[in-house]
This record gives structure tokens, C-alpha cells and sequence, in this order.
């Protein structure tokens, strides 16, 4: 069986109120996933955290580009199910 983000390359905005931002690269990392700074084509995943400081302009590309947007409590419950 696989990593819960297998392939997925992750991107996330705003500012988390359940994951440390300290703590994302090596928790998707070790889901099997990488992440990304900014939204491109090749972007799987979009995690928005919070209401604070969420970049409008990311949710944008990621629409523009296909990309599955999710909440960061999805994000967690994504993992836990793995």
C-alpha cells in the first residue's frame, strides 16, 4: 500500500492552525508527497490553512491549473486514513 500522498506535489497558503508550518515539508514528505512553494501546472494539491493571510492569487492558479484545493483539517484527515 502506498504513502497517502504518493506522486502529489503540495502547496499551501495561509497560516495553519492544526500543522506547524515548521513541520509540513517532512510531514508530506513522509506521506510520499513534495512540496512546493508556488502553484504550477505540475501542482497536485492545494492546502488552505486558516483564514489569515490565504493567497488569493495561489487559489487562482490552482483553478486556472486543476488542482484539488482542500482545507488543512481535510489535509489531516487525508493523512490519518493513509
Amino acid at each position: 500500500m502506498g504513502a497517502a500522498l504518493d506522486g502529489h506535489r503540495v502547496v499551501f497558503t495561509g497560516q495553519g492552525t492544526i500543522i506547524s508550518r515548521a513541520n509540513v515539508r517532512q510531514i508530506v514528505s513522509e506521506a510520499g508527497g513534495t512540496t512546493m512553494g508556488a502553484v504550477t501546472p505540475e501542482t497536485t494539491l492545494l492546502v488552505v490553512c486558516g483564514p489569515e493571510a490565504v493567497s488569493e492569487r495561489k487559489i487562482a492558479q490552482a483553478r486556472k491549473h486543476g488542482v484539488k484545493i482542500i482545507t488543512e483539517r481535510q489535509f489531516v484527515d487525508l493523512l490519518e486514513r493513509a
